[in-house]
């Protein structure tokens, strides 16, 4: 097991040096260490929390007797913490019909960050259908950071009052305290709302351009943002992104979709 380490000590440890407490730390960082065995720990100063890996991957540790909830590395989201009882509720109390595919416009992609809480692999992605539209909506996901790598990409259709169920491009793979964008942008302008969404945000001038200091994990505000595109296609690596500009209503806001590893 690895995670506890004696600091400023010589070859032979002493037993003074063993009962000093400023003589032992514990492995931290702000990035998982390579090369883990079941039973190390490990503290992610980023996030402000223990983890031990459990020969499968790194699981966040919790008061006494917690377990990770039945969605955990199943069912996830792509807001926020990716809590899908949270995000139902909240699609529940704040959701609108959605925005129209002129509301997005061709030449902007909408973004809204989630954070995986654990691995998952993504076998479907899930939105719910507010009106009939065909191949208008496109959606992606990236990973946090100018110039990461497209990892998922899809050109949908949608239907009324209905789940809609999506492969894109094929399965897909999210890793445990990762960020990731999920995006939308729009081939051509059209006036039918095609999925249900989130209404949009107060604004930047209530938010600022950066409102991770409220908007974390312990919140799970939205975070929204946006980048250009050119005629509705996504490039293959993000580009510069920056705080989403958004009018009044529904202009801009993301789709709610479930993130499904079920086959």
């Amino acid at each position: 097991m690895k995670g506890v380490k004696h600091v400023s000590v010589g070859n032979i440890l002493t037993q003074a040096e063993y009962e000093y407490d400023a003589g032992h730390d514990m492995e931290a960082g702000t990035s998982f260490p390579g090369s883990p065995t079941e039973k190390d720990l490990f503290y992610r100063t980023d996030l402000h929390k223990w983890y031990v890996y459990n020969g499968t991957t790194w699981v966040g540790l919790g008061g006494a007797g917690a377990a990770n909830p039945p969605w955990y590395g199943i069912l996830h989201t792509n807001y926020g913490d990716c809590d899908p009882q949270k995000s139902l509720l909240l699609h529940t109390m704040a959701a609108v019909a959605g925005p129209t595919p002129t509301n997005i416009g061709t030449s902007v992609a909408r973004c809204v960050q989630f954070t995986s809480p654990a691995n998952i692999t993504v076998n479907r992605v899930k939105m719910f259908g507010v009106g009939a539209t065909s191949g208008l909506y496109k959606l992606a996901i990236y990973p946090v950071g100018l110039g990461s790598s497209k990892i998922w990409e899809a050109t949908v259709n949608s239907a009324a009052n209905t789940w809609m169920v999506y492969a894109g491009s094929g399965p897909f793979s999210l890793v445990a305290e990762t960020k990731y964008w999920f995006c939308v942008t729009v081939t051509a302008t059209g006036t039918t709302a095609g999925f249900r969404s989130l209404a949009a945000p107060l604004g930047t001038a209530f938010w600022s351009a950066d409102n991770s200091v409220i908007g974390g994990r312990s919140f799970s505000l939205p975070v929204f943002a946006q980048f250009a595109v050119t005629g509705g296609a996504f490039p293959a690596t993000l580009p510069a992104i920056v705080a989403a500009a958004y009018a009044a209503g529904t202009t801009g806001s993301v789709p709610f979709a479930l993130l499904d590893n079920v086959i």
